[in-house]
């Protein structure tokens, strides 16, 4: 009797000690991170707390909040060797408010499970990188569509100043919002991919991957992660007209994202924010308060292929005075402030143009 209590509470704290570990692991790819450098980056995570009330016949309130949570598996897997850092992060002072609860970490080995699973990423990773290349040289030499004979109008361009505009300023346009761009682009990359694997899956074994991370999903356990220390660009450049004669062609750049998506056997594109530019305008900068005034050929390029809110005066004064000073030539003179969006209603960009 006493053996088979043993057995039973041996079970026990077994099954405890698996439940009490979150069922979502973060996983960083580091290249040649110390442990002082891997401990860093687990101690910005943190364990999912919940709270309740002490005293279950009454509402939770400041005094009788308790407060708890499992422990947090963080990884900091090495690129380059298999010199990975496990962490366990959880609170001390479990029970008590959320204030009282004090977070600590300590060191584990990985488990089988996610040796396997760092050995997939790598994997991935690899193949992934070498096939993103590979595309890019293929498609600098068959280079995909950056303009659209048929576009999606909100609102009619003047003929005069689209026969002035430059081309390359419609078709940098074109290509990151007409649609046709990013079809073709899919629709390359995903011929490519089965032309060189048979089976995707046996060259990217993650669940997704992309430049900011990826995720796998293991025995269970949902494994999220992304780079640290090192950059994964997996980005395809649209190859756009420039002209020596037209200097601020050189100013526009159109980049897409290219993600590994295992449902869908498949790739998918996505325009690259932080790459992709207008005038030297980056679209994450595009999408904040403050940018300069746009050029009016460029203006309409977006007219054409984005929803747009009515222009409204910069400033909190009378919408009847100047807004740079003075008392005379008109709004002509003066900045609106004007409000990009896609179909789905998201900004894209807010920029100043000539009231």
């Amino acid at each position: 009797m006493k053996l088979f209590f043993f057995y039973f509470l041996l079970l026990t704290l077994i099954s405890n000690t698996v439940s009490a570990i979150e069922k979502d692991i973060t996983l960083h790819l580091c290249e040649n991170c110390s442990y002082n450098e891997a401990k860093y980056y687990a101690n910005q995570e943190s364990p999912n707390m919940r709270c309740e009330s002490s005293n279950p016949k009454h509402e939770m309130t400041l005094g009788n909040e308790a407060c708890y949570a499992d422990s947090k598996k963080v990884i900091i897997a090495d690129t380059q060797s298999d010199n990975h850092f496990v962490f366990l992060i959880s609170y001390k002072n479990q029970g008590l408010p959320a204030l009282n609860l004090e977070k600590y970490s300590q060191n584990i080995s990985p488990a089988s499970n996610d040796l396997s699973v760092i050995n997939k990423v790598k994997i991935t990773d690899k193949n992934f990188s070498t096939f993103i290349k590979e595309a890019q040289a293929q498609i600098k030499q068959q280079p995909v569509s950056s303009s659209s004979d048929t576009t999606n109008n909100f609102m009619s361009i003047s003929e005069t100043n689209s026969e002035t505009c430059p081309s390359h300023i419609k078709s940098a346009v074109n290509a990151a919002y007409g649609g046709k761009t990013a079809s073709e682009l899919q629709t390359k990359l995903n011929d490519k991919v089965y032309r060189d694997f048979k089976n995707p899956e046996s060259a990217f074994m993650t669940d997704k991957m992309d430049s900011t991370g990826f995720s796998l999903f293991a025995l269970g356990f949902s494994y999220q992660g992304s780079w640290k220390k090192v950059s994964r660009n997996f980005n395809t450049i649209v190859d756009l007209p420039t002209h020596s004669d037209v200097p601020d062609s050189t100013g526009y750049k159109v980049v897409f994202n290219v993600k590994w998506i295992k449902e869908f056997r498949g790739l998918d594109v996505e325009l690259n924010p932080l790459f992709t530019k207008f005038e030297g305008y980056t679209l994450s900068l595009l999408t904040k308060g403050g940018v300069k005034e746009i050029s009016s050929c460029l203006e309409e390029a977006l007219d054409q292929n984005l929803s747009h809110s009515s222009k409204t005066p910069i400033g909190s004064g009378s919408s009847h005075s100047p807004i740079f000073g003075g008392s005379s030539g008109g709004w002509d003179n003066h900045l609106c402030e004007k409000h990009y969006h896609d179909i789905q209603g998201e900004k894209i960009a807010t920029v100043k143009v000539p009231c």
